[in-house]
């Protein structure tokens, strides 16, 4: 085998990947948040921030409101791609689906490192320290310090409105 070979072989993957993602994008963003009108998405964010408050109320008062902050966000984010399809601008949203995806999951690890965090306080509380329990409290203070940030950053991108990759003349 020669490595011009082996180089396409192993990059091949790569096509599939951005593949399926892009499927789950368009899901999400065409299918999953339009459901009921929106309405499995606010009650998911209200059971998050009952979930946000119960967490501030177990001392993790800066990531609960910073993970509270994002999800604010997101929400205006949803609502703003919302809008371009109630304007028949469908493919200026559509467009922003790979990048939703990704500032969704991302908020989604947010509540998840959060709640682990709370579960991992009181074991602590309970049973003492340990290096997996104590992990899992610098793990959320990593997440929300140095990765939850690129959810907003994504959230300020999807809303700016760039249509600049959809010029009708790119596509003759």
């Amino acid at each position: 085998e020669f490595p011009v070979e082996q180089l396409v072989r192993d990059a091949k993957i790569m096509s599939i990947y951005e593949g399926t993602n892009g499927i789950q994008a368009l899901d999400l963003l065409g299918r999953k948040m339009r459901i009921g009108s929106g309405a499995r998405f606010i009650d998911w964010m209200q059971e998050t921030e009952s979930g946000l408050r119960a967490a501030a109320k177990a001392g993790f008062i800066p990531q609960s409101a910073a993970i509270s902050k994002t999800i604010q966000t997101l929400a205006a984010t949803a609502m703003h791609l919302a809008n371009l399809g109630r304007t028949r601008k469908i493919d200026a949203a559509m467009v922003q689906a790979t990048p939703f995806l990704r500032m969704f999951g991302t908020v989604l690890l947010a509540v998840e490192a959060i709640e682990q965090a709370v579960v991992a306080k009181r074991k602590i509380d309970a049973e003492g320290e340990t290096p997996f329990l104590k992990g899992k409290l610098l793990s959320l203070d990593f997440f929300v310090s140095s990765v939850l940030p690129q959810a907003v950053a994504l959230g300020k991108i999807i809303q700016s409105g760039d249509e600049s990759c959809m010029d009708p003349t790119l596509f003759t």
